[in-house]
């Protein structure tokens, strides 16, 4: 029996009614702050509260384990209006920028749930909708870039030599061409690409790099070449692209890596550290605060990175970016989210209790003590990714000589021995003989991480190549061609073959001179002026076919050399400790068992979590400073520059037939200084099929 609804039953209905949409239309009732009184509207991003991934656990130092933003929608603020949902059409839309002009909107949108993240461009005026990527997988956080500029080589007229170098600005290169611009400028945007099929080193979560195209989605070019992920862009006031690497070419800080702040030109040249090592291990989610041409960097930092990655604000300023690190002043009971410019000394960022018991909720913070005013929550959903939809000033626009025709770049350095380490760490001069280049393969999602029934104690990183190896000038120059675009990795190496420093993942974008000053030479000062004696030559090419880069791995190259010459001693029956591996190897599967038990044991950290980098017997990427590389020479090969690890007592083998054989010490100090590698099957079945590709094409079609 159906009765009729009392009034005093609908009086209490559309009250709230009322309550929610004052909520929605005012935020937190009674605050004397909304959207209203803002100059300009605002567009941000809204997920439900509560929202499933607040459940996940934390990793640490890392991105979040789940795409938290997956049916997100984009909300426009304007004075005075009510909240507007922007492409209500799309199953998930997020990540907005809005053009210098002020009209258009880039976001991230799948336009149901199946399909991929793809890049959009909304008018802001009529509403219309334009798709700019296609066919790249997902592709997230775009924004638009200054015009770029292209320089083009141009080659002289047939039987007629180059001219002499004239004030016009014209550049000879190698007595062939010259550049010249291009009378077209091109408009280009920026986006985070996810890379399929790939996984970032020692984690299962895919690689992602920073992309550009145009704005028709043409003319595709990758900037950046991490084996992890480089993701949160923004664009600075002088054109650059500011980003978070998280980098694990090391283990110096720890099993899970760090989340760097980096610069990269537009067109992926030129990647510079934005951040000193202070701070926490995660930094990401940076904004630029510009005062004329000076002003501050904003960002998000923490050890422990939750579900939607907020954490603490902190700056540096933008002339001295790698000296002015400060702590932002806050309330410790929230952290923060997504800080984006909003007037001089001032961001709109979005904050949550630190304990997770409520939403994000966006405000208005002053830098200088950190007062923090809200302007909007809708108690229902998370609301953080605040953009101004205003005019603003567009940086100067850029010119560019990459070449992605060119399959090669030059990496240069005036000399490796400047650096601004301590002293007690200085390496001496001349002791390096070598310079050693590596490249990085990225590790396929299900090549690397085996099922081991037990946790690791580390994690098998990407595999390292070997390019070549160039002697160093005596002012400590190098000069060499090197594989375009792909990710190298510079080795000093000593008259042993050790390697005695190298850097994190670094490239030379095609046809393009990549230079160094020192090695980890200090950033705010300029070198002298010489000229480097690398640069008197034409530099040698480091660039073997594919099937000719070779790599060295545990499973395939050391674990035999273990049985062979150290399982009488450290195998299942050996009396010397430690015992390596309990499991004798009868067959393929318990060859396979020993052999991960092997692994294991050489590869336990000094510390649990693999803070300092060092492993009880293996310090991935360094052979002189691990101790089974002291066993097998019978003496430390630390240096003086090397801390405690240089008076450390090696245990001697005291081995019956006398020196350990010089080729399989080369391939147990290969196998670490390469990374420590578990199982290198996949890249070693790339190179065989590129070996016999490359011997079964016509040699007359190679010439």
């Amino acid at each position: 029996m159906r009765t009729k609804p009392s009034i005093k039953s609908l009086s209490l209905v559309w009250i709230a009614v009322a309550v929610s949409l004052s909520l929605w239309r005012y935020g937190i009732a009674g605050e004397p702050h909304s959207w209203d009184r803002l100059p300009h509207a605002v567009v941000l991003v809204q997920i439900p509260f509560p929202h499933p991934c607040e459940n996940d656990g934390r990793l640490s130092a890392v991105v979040p384990v789940r795409d938290y933003l997956d049916a997100a929608r984009l909300v426009l603020l304007q004075p005075e209006r009510d909240p507007e949902v922007l492409v209500p059409q799309f199953h998930s839309a997020a990540d907005p920028a809005v053009s210098y002009d002020g009209r258009h909107l880039l976001f991230a949108g799948k336009p149901s749930e199946a399909d991929s993240w793809n890049i959009f461009e909304l008018d802001l005026a009529t509403r219309e909708v334009r798709r700019i990527t296609r066919d790249l997988g997902n592709c997230r956080q775009p924004n638009y870039l200054p015009r770029q500029f292209m320089l083009v080589a141009v080659a002289p007229p047939p039987q007629q030599a180059p001219s002499h170098p004239k004030p016009s600005g014209e550049a000879e290169i190698e007595g062939k061409f010259t550049f010249r611009s291009v009378d077209e400028a091109w408009t280009l945007i920026s986006f985070v690409r996810e890379l399929p099929d790939t996984r970032s080193e020692g984690s299962p979560i895919p690689i992602t790099r920073l992309y550009s195209c145009r704005s028709d989605g043409t003319q595709v070019r990758r900037l950046t070449a991490n084996l992890s992920r480089d993701f949160d862009p923004s664009v600075l006031p002088d054109g650059r692209i500011v980003y978070s690497a998280w980098r694990r070419s090391s283990l110096a800080r720890g099993l899970n890596g760090w989340i760097d702040l980096l610069a990269v030109n537009t067109d992926g040249t030129d990647v510079m550290p934005m951040c000193g090592d202070g701070g926490r291990l995660s930094k990401r989610m940076a904004a630029a605060v510009p005062n004329g041409l000076l002003g501050k960097m904003v960002f998000v930092e923490s050890d422990v990175t939750p579900w939607d990655g907020a954490g603490d604000l902190a700056t540096v300023d933008l002339r001295r970016p790698l000296a002015t690190y400060r702590p932002l002043k806050a309330e410790d009971d929230y952290v923060y989210h997504s800080p984006t410019y909003f007037a001089e000394g001032k961001v709109l960022v979005s904050r949550r209790p630190r304990d997770g018991h409520g939403s994000h909720a966006l405000g208005v913070l002053r830098i200088a003590d950190g007062d923090w005013t809200p302007l909007f929550d809708d108690p229902r959903y998370h609301d953080f990714y605040a953009r101004i939809v205003a005019p603003q000033p567009e940086p100067d626009g850029r010119s560019s000589v990459v070449d992605d025709h060119d399959p090669l770049g030059t990496l240069y350095c005036l000399n490796v021995n400047i650096n601004d380490l301590p002293k007690e760490q200085n390496i001496p001069a001349g002791l390096v003989r070598a310079v050693r280049i590596l490249e990085g393969v990225p590790a396929s999602e299900n090549g690397g991480l085996e099922d081991w029934n037990t946790e690791a104690t580390v994690l098998t990183g990407a595999v390292r190549r070997l390019l070549g190896e160039i002697p160093l000038y005596s002012d400590g120059s190098f000069q060499v061609k090197v594989p375009g675009g792909v990710p190298l990795e510079i080795q000093l190496i000593d008259e042993r073959g050790m390697n005695l420093r190298s850097c994190g993942w670094i490239w030379a974008q095609n046809r393009f001179y990549q230079g160094c000053i020192g090695c980890h030479e200090d950033r705010e000062l300029v070198p002298d002026n010489r000229m480097a004696d690398a640069l008197w030559e034409p530099a040698p090419t480091l660039a073997p076919p594919e099937g000719e880069r070779r790599t060295c791995d545990f499973l395939h190259d050391v674990w035999p050399l273990l049985v062979k010459d150290c399982g009488g001693c450290h195998g299942p029956t050996g009396s010397h400790p430690p015992r390596l591996w309990q499991t004798p190897a009868e067959d393929s599967a318990s060859q396979l068992r020993a052999a991960k038990e092997a692994f294991t044991s050489l590869m336990a950290p000094e510390t649990p979590d693999w803070r300092d980098g060092k492993g009880r017997y293996v310090v991935p990427g360094h052979a002189r400073l691990s101790p089974v590389i002291w066993h097998l020479v019978e003496k430390n090969t630390a240096g003086p520059w090397d801390g405690s690890s240089a008076s450390k007592a090696p245990v001697l083998m005291n081995r019956p037939e006398g020196q350990y054989p010089p080729e399989s010490l080369r391939t147990w100090m290969e196998w670490i200084d390469f990374g420590a590698t578990w199982d290198a099957t996949r890249v070693r079945a790339l190179l065989a099929e590129a070996s016999d590709k490359r011997r079964g094409d016509d040699p007359k079609k190679e010439n």
